[in-house]
Formats: structure tokens, C-alpha cells, sequence
């Protein structure tokens, strides 16, 4: 995975404000706003526009990249680090209307029913 600058960089600001609003618009507010996410940029990666976000979930913390690959879908690379190198491919060709929920089980939830998940929330609000 490499940084490159072989697209118009107006289209890939585009193309990352509209993975961020696609992200927004399917899961509620307190969904996305349970990543914790502290920083979001957009990139060019391998001639793909991409949306970088800095997250601090329960199961991950650290970075989200969101690809638009070649066949108009999205893959999602993890990292703890910054390095692009460290990125590792979580899950690929993911349509617009499950990136919310994809990577909220990534970051947040895992396989947590909404009890357990529930539980988790008010141990922490507890730690507070």
C-alpha cells in the first residue's frame, strides 16, 4: 500500500466527505459518535480515493482507512499505527449501506449482543 497523487485532488476530498456521510447516514449519531474519533483526512491510496479516520473504540484503537477500490465497493484496513505499511486488509468489497455496521463491529461492538454491549457502556461511564 502506497500514498500517490495521480488523481484530481478536489475528487478525492469528494469521494472521502461522501464515504463520511454515508458512514453517518447508516447508523444513529450516538453509533458513530461511539468511535471516539478524533482525527479524519482524506488520501490517495494505491490511485484509490480514501477516507482516514483515527478512532478509539472499545475493540480498536487507532486507525480506519476507507478505500474506494476499483469496483466502486470499499475495503477497510485496520491499524494501531500510522505507518501504512502496519495497515492490515480487514474486510473487502463492502457496499455503502453496511460500512456503519461493519465498522462499528470492528472498532466497537465485535459480537457483542446490545446487553452485553450495554454493560460495557455503563462500566465505563462508571471509570469515569
Amino acid at each position: 500500500m502506497v500514498l500517490t497523487c495521480s488523481l484530481n485532488v478536489e475528487y478525492v476530498k469528494s469521494v472521502a466527505k461522501t464515504i463520511f456521510y454515508q458512514i453517518l447516514a447508516g447508523g444513529s449519531f450516538y453509533c458513530v459518535g461511539s468511535w471516539g474519533i478524533e482525527k479524519k483526512c482524506f488520501l490517495e491510496v494505491d490511485h484509490n480515493a480514501a477516507l482516514l479516520l483515527k478512532v478509539n473504540g472499545f475493540i480498536h484503537t487507532g486507525y480506519v482507512l476507507i478505500v474506494l477500490n476499483s469496483s466502486d465497493l470499499y475495503d477497510i484496513y485496520l491499524s494501531k499505527t500510522m505507518n501504512l505499511d502496519s495497515f492490515k486488509l480487514a474486510i473487502d468489497d463492502v457496499y455503502c449501506d453496511q460500512l456503519t455496521e461493519i465498522i462499528d463491529s470492528l472498532i466497537e461492538r465485535g459480537n457483542m449482543s446490545d446487553k452485553d454491549y450495554n454493560e460495557k457502556v455503563k462500566i465505563w461511564f462508571k471509570e469515569l
